[in-house]
C-alpha cells in the first residue's frame, strides 16, 4: 500500500512538472471587475502563454455600457482606454450570463478577434455601437438553444444606431418579430458578408446608410412599410427589396431602390428552397451551395449554383479585399472548399478572377458560359480532380 501511495505521488509531481514545463493553463482568471453596480466581469484563459485564448464572461443583473480604465462611459475616442483592451487580441470567446436585460452603448465594442458570444433570454436591448468592430465575430447564439446560425439576436427588441457597424463576419442574421422602431444609422454598415435578411413589421425606418457598403446583401425582406432613408442603401445597390405592403413598393421606387416583389421567392438570384447556404460571388452575383446527388452525411459533396447580372466572378473575404493565394481560404464560400463537386456558371460573366476556384480539391466538373473571355491566373490551382469545364448548354 505504501508503495502504491508512493508511486502515485511521483506520478503526480512528474505530470505538475510537465505541465509547467508546456506552459499549459487549463484555466487561468487573467482579470475581473465590474461595469455598473449590478453587472460585472472575468476574463479567463483557456490556453497557455504561448496561446493564449480568453474568454470574456459577464454575470450579474441589469443592463451595462462600455467603460473606460478610469471608470468612464467608454467613448469612440477613448475606445484604446477600455477596460477590455489589454486583453482585446486574446479574447476570441463571450458569455453574458442570464439577467442581463441590455448592451448599452460601445458595452461589446471594438473585440476585433471575439468569434462567438453566447446571450441569455433576458438579453432585450442593444445600444449605440454596442458591438461595433467586432471584425471576426461569426457567431451570436441565444444560451440552450443549439439550432441557431449566425447573429442570432430574436430576443432582442431595441437596436439602436451603429449596433453592428464592422462585423465583417456576419453572414446571416435573425431579428425578433418583436423588433420595433427604428433601424439607426449605420447599424449594419460594412457587414460585408450579410447577404439576406428580413426586417419585421414593427419597423417603422429604416435609417441613413443602415446598410452602407453591405455589397454582400442581394435582398432584403421587410414585413412592414417603413420610412426608408435615400442613403439606407449606400453602397448595397445589388440588394433587391420585397415586400406585401402597398406602401413599400411606393417607398421603393421613390429611392431608386431595386423591387422585387411582394415574398422573396419573386426576388432576382433569391436563394431557392432546396440551397442550402449563399452568398457573393462577387458585385452583382450570388452562389448558392445544393447537396450533390451522393450527398452523405458522412461524405458532405455539394454543388455551387452562381447567379446575378454582373461582370466578373471574384470571391471576396470580410475585409471587402479579393481573396488570392494566401487568403482563399477567408472567401465567402470557404467552408465548402473542399466539398464542392461540380460548379454551373449561369449568368452572362465576361471575366475570372484569379483563384477564384483555388483549394476546391474534389472539384469535378465546371459549366461556363458563353460570353467568358478572360482568366486571370491560378484560377483552378489546388483542383486536382478537375476533369470537364464546358459550355452552357452542351454536355460535360
Amino acid at each position: 500500500m505504501k508503495k502504491s501511495r508512493i508511486a502515485a505521488a511521483l506520478m503526480s509531481i512528474l505530470i505538475f512538472t510537465a505541465v509547467l514545463t508546456l506552459g499549459i493553463c487549463a484555466e487561468e482568471k487573467i482579470a475581473e471587475g465590474s461595469l455598473s453596480e449590478t453587472v460585472f466581469y472575468e476574463i479567463v484563459n483557456y490556453g497557455n502563454e504561448e496561446n493564449p485564448e480568453y474568454t470574456l464572461y459577464i454575470n450579474g443583473a441589469g443592463a451595462f455600457s462600455g467603460m473606460d480604465s478610469e471608470g468612464k462611459e467608454l467613448k469612440y475616442d477613448t475606445r484604446e482606454k477600455s477596460v477590455f483592451a489589454p486583453f482585446a487580441d486574446n479574447i476570441t470567446r463571450i458569455e453574458i450570463g442570464d439577467g442581463i436585460e441590455g448592451i448599452g452603448n460601445y458595452g461589446l465594442a471594438f473585440l476585433k478577434k471575439a468569434k462567438e458570444a453566447v446571450i441569455p433570454e433576458s438579453l432585450k436591448s442593444l445600444g449605440g455601437a454596442a458591438f461595433q468592430d467586432c471584425h471576426l465575430l461569426e457567431k451570436v447564439t441565444v444560451r440552450g438553444r443549439t439550432n441557431s446560425i449566425g447573429f442570432d439576436l430574436s430576443t432582442v427588441t431595441s437596436i439602436k444606431a451603429y449596433a453592428f457597424t464592422g462585423c465583417y463576419s456576419m453572414k446571416s442574421i435573425t431579428l425578433s418579430n418583436d423588433l420595433t422602431g427604428l433601424l439607426g444609422k449605420q447599424c449594419f454598415s460594412n457587414c460585408r458578408l450579410l447577404d439576406t435578411l428580413t426586417v419585421p413589421a414593427g419597423i417603422t425606418v429604416i435609417a441613413e446608410e443602415c446598410f452602407k457598403n453591405c455589397t454582400a446583401l442581394h435582398y432584403v425582406h421587410i414585413k412592414g412599410a417603413p420610412d426608408i432613408d435615400s442613403r439606407a442603401f449606400s453602397g448595397a445597390e445589388y440588394a433587391y427589396i420585397a415586400g406585401e405592403a402597398d406602401e413599400l413598393y411606393g417607398e421603393a421606387r421613390d429611392k431608386d431602390l431595386r423591387w422585387g416583389g411582394e415574398t422573396p421567392d419573386q426576388v432576382p438570384y433569391a436563394p431557392d428552397p432546396d440551397a442550402i447556404d449563399s452568398g457573393s460571388a462577387g458585385i452583382g452575383l450570388y452562389w448558392q451551395i445544393k447537396k450533390n446527388e451522393a450527398y452523405t452525411n458522412e461524405s458532405p459533396k455539394y454543388d455551387m449554383y452562381i447567379d446575378g447580372e454582373g461582370e466578373t466572378l471574384a470571391f471576396y473575404d470580410r475585409w471587402g479585399k479579393n481573396t488570392g493565394y494566401n487568403t482563399y481560404k477567408e472567401g465567402s464560400a470557404a467552408e465548402y472548399l473542399d466539398q464542392i463537386i461540380n460548379i454551373k456558371i449561369e449568368c452572362n460573366i465576361t471575366k475570372i478572377k484569379g483563384n477564384f476556384f483555388t483549394g476546391m480539391s474534389n472539384l469535378e466538373t465546371v459549366m461556363i458560359p458563353r460570353s467568358l473571355t478572360d482568366l486571370e491566373g491560378a484560377v483552378f490551382e489546388h483542383c486536382p480532380k478537375v476533369e470537364s469545364i464546358y459550355l452552357e448548354e452542351s454536355e460535360p
